[in-house]
């Protein structure tokens, strides 16, 4: 396997991945890891999913050592490896490009709240 290389994407840009990666999910096969997830579950899970015998170590340390788990597409001549800022929900595997369960990530509305207390003063805010 080649370096590896790290970006930091928008959401839009994100999103535009995802419907490319939709687009040829002929050649794309996807596996989605929950955070929590032990080494050894972890790269059972790839060599069972991808059919290989040694888990790249760069891919199985970066799951690991996620906070919110991760997903991956794979296929004949890339790997991605997205890590979301929201936590993966469940454990899933699929031979075909499965996008729904970040799609529905990334449009999931969530509420921020906050609490501020000083002084014995304090204030409450919340936004969607």
């Amino acid at each position: 396997m080649s370096a590896i290389s790290r970006y930091s994407l928008t959401k839009v840009r994100l999103l535009h991945l995802l419907e490319e990666l939709k687009a040829s999910s002929i050649e794309t096969g996807t596996l989605c890891v929950p955070a929590g997830s032990s080494k050894t579950n972890i790269e059972a899970m790839m060599e069972a999913a991808l059919n290989i015998k040694m888990v790249p170590e760069d891919l199985s340390k970066s799951l690991t050592e996620s906070t919110t788990g991760g997903i991956l597409f794979w296929g004949l001549h890339h790997w991605y490896l997205v890590m979301p800022p929201f936590p993966v929900a469940q454990e899933s595997f699929s031979k075909t490009c499965e996008i729904e369960p970040l799609y529905g990530l990334l449009h999931q509305e969530f509420m921020l709240g906050l609490v501020l207390v000083r002084l014995g003063e304090y204030g409450i805010g919340a936004a969607s």
